[in-house]
């Protein structure tokens, strides 16, 4: 491999450590070994389909983490990807990709349904599923990688696998902010704060989805009407995180529902109000304890805990470990360096590092 083939910059290690790949100083059969490599590597096992076996292949790509997501862009020739079932059963990968064409076209099948890109629009695909994702002209791209878990929460399984392989347009609606947002992401090239990195990805999440719901996802109008009351009801939900009393009669209050129909909708995924309320308190701890300076039990306050003995038990059973080893393991950086989380109170944001949980 040429010496400039593969550049690693392992100095931004806030955002990720960026990674990047060009072909062009590389024989043919080097280049698309090299190139099917990057693509199994961060998207799952991939086949890959050249126009021509014999010729030249000129392609750059670059990634980073960002957060919990995995952003990266990439200009190439033209060529397709196949994911089978077999290479699904290989890997386990299940998360979900969203590709955002910006220049070129693609044209994407899954689920039976077949998408045509052009620039400014999107597509979301489901990676524990197969799928043709295919490029006929030189192309321009951004592709984000979601942790599977990360969109459920969000909504519900059988709105996202209607959502697959359907062009959503950048350049109408919400779209356009997935457009603006997703672009920003890719191009930031300086360092940014754990905490900043965490509200940017859940933002850009609630932004993607709100997309695709406007879109008009051809489910039945039922469905598509509970869909959007859970996704309502999640939100209350995560608005009172902090309040340790917020019920799901509350939640019901709130939204003029009653609490059997509350409990319906998550019902319908596998899930309760209460279940569900308890997942999103131990994950926005998780992300407090690596993204500010507060307390073990300055955290299990700020997200709705009113025993620190009890947030700690709740959080081993979930991660294997309590939260202060959890911290100690998982955040690199010193506590100076390391911000607050603008959703705080003025009292926890003014809080110092006292004592180890």
């Amino acid at each position: 491999m040429a010496d400039d083939a593969r550049i690693t910059d392992s100095a931004r290690t806030r955002a990720g450590a960026l990674e990047s790949l060009a072909t062009g100083q590389l024989d043919p059969g080097q280049a698309r070994g090299e190139w099917s490599e990057t693509l199994n590597r961060h998207y799952g096992e991939l086949d890959v389909e050249w126009p021509r076996a014999d010729s030249s292949f000129e392609a750059q790509w670059t990634g980073r983490a960002f957060g919990d997501l995995h952003i990266s862009t990439i200009h190439a020739q033209r060529h397709g990807v196949v994911r089978s079932p077999a290479m699904i059963s290989s890997d386990g990968v299940h998360d979900y990709l969203v590709g955002l064409i910006v220049d070129g076209q693609a044209e994407i099948t899954q689920n039976g349904r077949t998408a045509q890109l052009g620039p400014g629009s999107f597509v979301i695909l489901d990676s524990a599923q197969p799928f043709r994702y295919s490029c006929p002209t030189d192309f321009r791209q951004i592709v984000l990688t979601a942790p599977r878990a990360l969109l459920t929460a969000r909504l519900p399984d059988r709105s996202l696998r209607s959502a697959t392989a359907r062009t959503v347009s950048g350049t109408s609606g919400a779209g356009v902010l997935v457009t603006s947002v997703f672009s920003g992401i890719a191009d930031i090239d300086s360092d940014i704060s754990p905490a900043s990195t965490e509200a940017l990805v859940s933002s850009a999440l609630d932004i993607l989805v709100t997309a695709m719901t406007e879109a008009q996802l051809p489910l039945s109008a039922p469905a598509t009407a509970r869909d959007q009351d859970l996704a309502v009801a999640k939100h209350a939900i995560v608005r009172h995180l902090h309040q340790p009393d917020f019920s799901i009669g509350d939640v019901a209050a709130e939204l003029g529902m009653s609490v059997r129909y509350v409990q319906k909708l998550f019902a319908a995924e596998g899930s309760s109000p209460s279940t569900w309320q308890l997942e999103q308190r131990v994950e926005r701890a998780r992300k407090y304890l690596l993204t500010t300076n507060l307390t073990v039990s300055e955290i299990s306050s700020q997200v709705g805990f009113r025993d620190p003995s009890h947030f700690s038990r709740r959080f081993r059973h979930a991660f294997a470990v309590n939260p202060q080893r959890f911290r100690n393991d998982h955040r690199g950086a010193s506590v100076e360096q390391i911000g607050t989380d603008p959703c705080m109170s003025p009292s926890a944001k003014s809080s110092e590092v006292t004592e180890p949980q």
